[in-house]
């Protein structure tokens, strides 16, 4: 008879050891149950059924029962911030977690995560003193300049310098994407917000290359979708529906590539950067569509939306 998960927590914490070597698992079968915990999580949050709370309680106590994966802790605050769960409660939960990674975690990558989702969800918290712990978390985040990927060509050379450079001048662009997409001023007039939006897409189709299918980016599915919305604020229906059938379209690239990945030509240095410890894109993508058929200046578009968000959710099983 094996023990309950409240009792192997106690174990685990009474001998300071995981679950997973209480009970013998081997890498790979600690790797395999994670992913199960995974996918569980993933069933209940899904975006059609939007069960993020008993998902958000099932990531919880498997944090418990094994304390040194950080990629749940991960997930965890992932889906805080993308479900809005941020309650007085849940924040001094996630800071705990952030505390123990200070402590525990020696991945760099994954502690500076942390702090990037953490300054989110404690800014959108409605008790505004975690206004205060959001700026405390932000001053922990080297600037880019510090990064080390300049310093690449002093140790790499041949093919992985190469993968390096792409990869860096991608994350450097969509930083500042971002910047755009997300930092516009809000005094501007209708024509200059449109031409906001047209700078920050046409940097990421630079940045993406023209051959390059969009399978994988959620950025620039957002940015067709912003610049869309900008158009028809300004009045512009033609370029609107233009930029709407380039969006859906990307969208039903996702569909093809899922029924038959060899069909779409993707590039694989910007495919393999979408890291799995966060929502998939299919629900970050069905995400955007929900949202736009709930934002008023979307409505000549109510039908269309409709129709596809059904569509994209019997592709994906959703």
């Amino acid at each position: 008879m094996q023990p309950d998960l409240q009792a192997l927590i106690r174990l685990s914490a009474l001998y300071n050891t995981s679950t997973d070597m209480i009970l013998g698992l081997t890498q790979d079968q600690r790797y395999e149950r994670v992913q199960q915990i995974e996918e569980r999580a993933r069933r209940l949050d899904d975006g059609y059924r939007h069960n993020a709370e008993a998902a958000w309680t099932l990531l919880r106590d498997q944090i418990l029962a094994h304390p040194e994966d950080y990629s749940l802790y991960l997930r965890l605050m992932q889906m805080t911030w993308y479900r809005k769960l941020s309650t007085p409660e849940r924040v001094e939960h996630l800071i705990m977690l952030v505390c123990w990674m200070e402590n525990a975690c020696h991945n760099r990558e994954q502690l500076w995560g942390a702090y990037r989702l953490i300054i989110q969800i404690c800014h959108a918290c409605p008790d505004q003193r975690y206004r205060e712990k959001a700026l405390e978390y932000y001053g922990k985040i080297p600037p880019l300049q510090e990064s080390r990927e300049p310093f690449a060509r002093y140790v790499l050379q041949g093919d992985a310098l190469k993968t390096v450079t792409q990869q860096t001048l991608y994350r450097a662009m969509s930083i500042a994407e971002t910047a755009f997409r997300d930092l516009m001023p809000e005094n501007l007039s209708v024509e200059q917000r449109v031409d906001w939006r047209q700078r920050s897409l046409q940097m990421y189709r630079a940045m993406l290359g023209e051959g390059y299918a969009g399978v994988y980016e959620v950025p620039l599915l957002e940015s067709y979708a912003a610049l869309t919305g900008a158009y028809l604020e300004a009045g512009d229906r033609e370029a609107a529906d233009k930029t709407l059938e380039t969006l859906l379209s990307l969208l039903r690239r996702q569909i093809d590539y899922h029924r038959a990945p060899g069909s779409v030509k993707c590039n694989d240095i910007f495919d393999h950067l979408h890291d799995p410890k966060y929502l998939s894109v299919q629900h970050c993508s069905l995400d955007l569509l929900l949202r736009m058929l709930c934002d008023a200046v979307f409505e000549p578009y109510l039908v269309q939306l409709k129709d596809f968000s059904d569509e994209y959710r019997a592709a994906f099983n959703m």
